[in-house]
C-alpha cells in the first residue's frame, strides 16, 4: 500500500472552503490525483470529492469551526 501524506487549510466560517493537497510520502513534492477524500462528522452526513491532477480537492463544507470533531478519510486504489 502506498502512503500518503497531506495538506489540510480550514478556513473558519459557517460554510468554510477547504482546500486538501495529497502527496506522495516517497517523493517529495509530488502531487497525487484521484485520491478520494471523505469529511465526516457525527451526526451529520459525508462529503466526498476527488483530488485533480494537481492532488488538490477543494469542498465545501458545513462542519464550521468545530474541525477538531472531522474526520478524514483518503483512499486510492493502487
Amino acid at each position: 500500500m502506498k502512503k500518503l501524506l497531506f495538506t489540510m487549510s480550514i478556513v473558519l466560517g459557517l460554510y468554510a472552503d477547504t482546500s486538501v493537497s495529497v502527496l506522495d510520502a516517497t517523493i517529495k513534492d509530488r502531487a497525487i490525483g484521484g485520491v478520494e477524500v471523505t469529511f465526516q462528522k457525527e451526526g451529520q452526513s459525508s462529503i466526498k470529492t476527488k483530488t485533480d491532477s494537481k492532488g488538490v480537492a477543494t469542498l465545501p463544507t458545513p462542519f464550521g469551526d468545530d474541525s477538531a470533531n472531522v474526520v478524514m478519510i483518503l483512499k486510492k486504489d493502487g
